[in-house]
């Protein structure tokens, strides 16, 4: 049951907290992720093709237009590639903002912060805001980084799926 596990799974807690809500900015840049998928499908698709049209340069002698194709292919790529990085480093910080204030507002309310201890003897934990800061940066970038890995991948799953599919006959 799905309710049960979200109750339970930890991850789904953390997605729940970060994840962005209609209309909020991390989900545009969730939605950038999905088109600069979709354009790095379509590279992927005219470096295959470019792939074919040097081959038959090579043999033939003949190099027009595929150099200025290949030039296309790799200026597009460029630029795909550097607006993936920014949308997963926006994703990143938009992550940790939302878990940052998650977890710091009741730490810092009412004092918290003088009462927070561990083990038995209830000892102070040391440097606890450092703690907080860099297990923040670490989940939030592995999170963006999961979110990344599922929203790249799914295209080019499907493109592949449905070419194997149209050239080979469904299973």
């Amino acid at each position: 049951d799905f309710q049960a596990l979200r109750q339970r799974d930890f991850l789904f807690r953390l997605l729940s907290v970060v994840w962005p809500k209609a209309g909020d900015k991390g989900g545009r840049v969730i939605l950038a992720m999905w088109g600069v998928s979709i354009a790095r499908v379509l590279l992927l698709l005219a470096s295959a093709r470019i792939g074919r049209v040097l081959n038959r340069a090579i043999y033939s002698g003949d190099f027009r237009g595929a150099g200025k194709m290949a030039a296309i292919i790799v200026a597009g790529s460029a630029a795909v590639n550097g607006a993936h990085d920014a949308l997963v480093t926006r994703l990143t910080l938009d992550f940790r903002s939302k878990l940052s204030d998650y977890l710091v507002t009741p730490y810092l309310r009412n004092n918290n912060f003088y009462h927070i201890g561990e083990g038995a003897m209830e000892r102070p934990i040391a440097d606890a805001e450092d703690r907080i800061c860099s297990e923040v940066q670490t989940i939030s970038t592995k999170l963006a980084d999961m979110t990344d890995m599922f929203v790249r991948s799914v295209p080019v799953i499907s493109l592949f799926t449905v070419y194997t599919a149209y050239n080979h006959g469904v299973l």
